[in-house]
């Protein structure tokens, strides 16, 4: 049955909508594999030394100094979803072109690997090893140095993000919904079935519930060690679920309506993920609900949390900031377009990219917006409906600005959205979360 965009959503279903048909009645597909080049960005920044570094979907990796001013940019040949990891001097990403690229801090290309298929995935790097999967199932380490590979192993369906590791073994989930316990030398030590894909980066904890290793912690010397460690991990299915790092049995598991590519984010012993029903949840770390945060359309990012503030990023356009403590609107900052990065915070600035084409650095304590930096196609990524025969790209809102440029003081301009409210500025915690009119609805669909 077609989905009537005409009529109105009912409240149970309000906040979830996006720039795609509803395909609840047909076979899933990947909509990563959908979205065309243009200037969104969808690749999550990382911060080394006095750079920040970002991929874009118009093909290049930017490195970009603290004040927003662009020190270089590498060309891969295709769009560059997955998430830098930084480690040492090198800088490690891949493309939807099949490469995994490693540059170094100054841009210069160290080497590159063909995986043979589209590289989404972030890296993680631990002991000189790089670990990467691709949208073949094959999931790999290669030398750091090199870029030779050391190992491969196919576990069947392509993977999204990154992997997580501990006392010499590694966990990854891929898009058929498996999650797998490597060897550091790639034999499965345990493999678990979640019942929907499970792209969400893993979190490992150690017995006295601190971070091992993350998303935000992917890189190190040597393999962490650790005691009683347990594996945080959501997936599409709904629930978040807390495995035995050793044996994969279950300890725990938690509804929380459908999570994406949200990884968890541990923080003063507190877990905190977001989910396709718009909602943020904070958990403890036996799996109870302490509280959720409704946006006005579904998490796709991870949250990140810098003192006592948690960040986050919605497809309603908007960065969240809330206390982690009660779940409260602090304030929230408006876009141009989803939010699919996922924010950091360094040195009390949050950094994150838009789909509007932008990458924005904003003041924490000032609640000011600092800069952003355009990236260089001046229209977003197109999102295409892969189930319709009458495929057409919706009418873009305008957003002009100069390419690959930083924009500062009185050159920041915003348009306006639906609702009146002007992009690029502050609103307070007495605002709701943005609840948009966009024609392109859905009740459930599949990102």
């Amino acid at each position: 049955m077609e989905y009537d965009e005409t009529k109105p959503i009912p409240d149970s279903e309000v906040g979830i909508m996006d720039s795609d048909f509803n395909v609840e009645h047909l076979k899933p597909t990947n909509r990563i594999s959908s979205i065309n080049i243009g200037g969104s960005i969808f690749s999550t920044p990382s911060v080394s030394k006095d750079l920040v570094i970002f991929g874009c979907n118009d093909t290049f990796i930017y490195a970009l100094d603290m004040n927003g001013e662009k020190r270089w940019s590498f060309k891969a040949n295709d769009i560059v979803f997955s998430s830098p990891t930084c480690f040492g001097e090198y800088v490690v990403a891949g493309s939807n072109d099949g490469f995994v690229y490693c540059l170094d801090l100054s841009g210069e290309l160290k080497w590159k690997f063909n995986a043979g298929a589209k590289v989404y995935g972030t890296a993680t790097i631990i002991d000189g090893l790089v670990y990467i999967g691709s949208a073949n199932g094959i999931f790999r380490a290669l030398s750091l140095e090199d870029g030779n590979e050391i190992w491969r192993k196919n576990l069947g369906n392509e993977f999204w993000f990154s992997s997580a590791g501990v006392n010499n073994s590694l966990v990854v989930g891929n898009y058929n919904g498996s999650v797998h316990c490597l060897s550091k030398d790639g034999e499965i030590l345990w493999k678990f079935q979640a019942g929907n894909y499970t792209v969400s980066n893993p979190l490992i904890i150690d017995r006295n519930n601190n971070e091992v290793s993350s998303f935000t912690k992917r890189s190190f010397e040597t393999f962490p060690k650790a005691q009683g460690c347990k594996v945080i991990f959501g997936s599409g299915d709904g629930f978040l679920r807390c495995m035995n790092m050793e044996t994969g049995e279950l300890v725990w598991k938690t509804f929380t309506n459908w999570v994406g590519g949200s990884a968890s984010f541990l923080y003063d012993k507190k877990v905190f993920i977001g989910a396709y029903d718009g909602k943020l949840y904070s958990l403890d770390t036996s799996g109870n609900i302490r509280w959720k945060f409704q946006t006005g359309n579904k998490i796709v990012p991870s949250p990140f949390v810098s003192d006592g503030i948690v960040f986050v990023g919605s497809s309603d356009s908007n960065l969240y900031a809330l206390s982690s403590e009660s779940g409260e609107l602090v304030w929230r900052f408006l876009t141009d377009g989803e939010i699919i990065s996922s924010p950091i915070a360094h040195n009390d600035i949050v950094y994150f990219g838009s789909w509007d084409g932008h990458f924005y650095a904003l003041s924490i304590k000032e609640r000011s917006l600092l800069w952003k930096f355009a990236t260089s196609i001046s229209y977003p990524s197109f999102i295409t409906r892969p189930h319709t025969e009458d495929l057409k790209a919706p009418i873009q809102r305008p957003i002009e600005f100069r390419p690959t440029s930083t924009l500062k003081g009185y050159q920041i301009e915003g348009t306006m959205n639906q609702l009146g409210e002007r992009t690029s500025m502050f609103y307070g915690s007495l605002s709701p979360a943005y609840k948009s009119n966009d024609a392109y609805r859905s009740k459930r669909d599949k990102y």
